[in-house]
């Protein structure tokens, strides 16, 4: 009977796997295939793979004449910057609203949680108003700036959550040592948090790479970005599906290495923690 419902358990899983993963895989095949065969009905399986939809024609992602692997190098600049402001601010407002008595700090969290709520399209012509008065438009720093009112919030209970957890044992036993406040957090409490610090960075760079609303309401052409480019292959009486599919396909393979870099160390604080808690 056990065994039963496992396999019925892994049965539902790669269902459930497949369904995720099928339109990435479609998207790939797409990409490789014949214009002709892009929009033909039935779909196609088998087929004659080329390269046409990369380097074919002017607007194809990978041809001489178009500036996508520029918006890549943005994407990558703009993410960057954004998560790692998002963990200047979060892991010391995560560590002091975990471990210190502080007036407030409940609503503090609570109304944190709810600016993720927020829909983009709300604080976009804020947001534009404002950064072209700043001279902040269409600059990767400013976009960057702009993406933390979502990846700060969540990174930020993310976080809360890990610093809760660090016995309190630990720290004092620090302090008796001679550390202060701020040793203690560098020193102590940032190593035993690394788990969650890698999953806040997986986290702060997906927001920041798939974002489309506040990168296409905050550039013009400078730092224009991969979601831009791509929407900019939907037109008016035309769809470009395969370039939509080729960028797509080139644009996830820099989440996809960032995200295995940063798993490997991911895997490592979470085998650590383990170990650690047997004891």
């Amino acid at each position: 009977m056990r065994n039963n419902t496992k396999k019925i358990i892994y049965i539902i899983m790669i269902v459930f796997t497949f369904a995720e993963i099928f339109p990435i895989i479609w998207m790939i095949m797409t990409s490789f295939k014949p214009r002709i065969e892009i929009l033909s009905y039935p779909p196609t399986f088998i087929f004659q793979p080329t390269l046409f939809s990369y380097v074919g024609e002017t607007t194809s992602p990978l041809s001489l004449y178009n500036p996508f692997p520029r918006y890549i190098l943005n994407s990558l600049i703009i993410s960057v910057l954004n998560i790692l402001f998002a963990m200047g601010i979060t892991l010391p407002s995560a560590y002091a609203i975990a471990r210190f008595s502080l007036k407030g700090k409940g609503p503090i969290s609570f109304i944190a949680f709810l600016m993720r709520m927020i829909p983009p399209v709300v604080v976009a012509i804020p947001w534009f108003t404002m950064y072209r008065w700043l001279g902040l438009y269409d600059t990767h720093l400013g976009v960057a700036i702009a993406l933390l009112i979502w990846s700060v919030p969540v990174m930020l209970w993310l976080m809360i959550s890990f610093f809760a957890q660090i016995p309190n044992d630990i720290e004092d036993a620090a302090k008796v040592d001679g550390c202060s406040d701020f040793q203690v957090f560098y020193k102590i409490s940032l190593p035993m948090v690394r788990t969650g610090i890698f999953a806040s960075l997986i986290l702060g760079f997906i927001f920041s790479w798939n974002d489309l609303v506040i990168q296409l309401m905050l550039t013009a052409d400078k730092a224009h970005t991969v979601t831009v480019a791509l929407y900019s292959y939907v037109g008016d009486v035309t769809i470009q599906w395969g370039a939509i599919c080729a960028g797509g396909t080139i644009a996830i393979l820099p989440g996809i290495l960032f995200i295995t870099f940063v798993k490997k160390y991911l895997l490592t604080g979470l085998t650590l923690g383990a170990v650690g808690r047997e004891y």
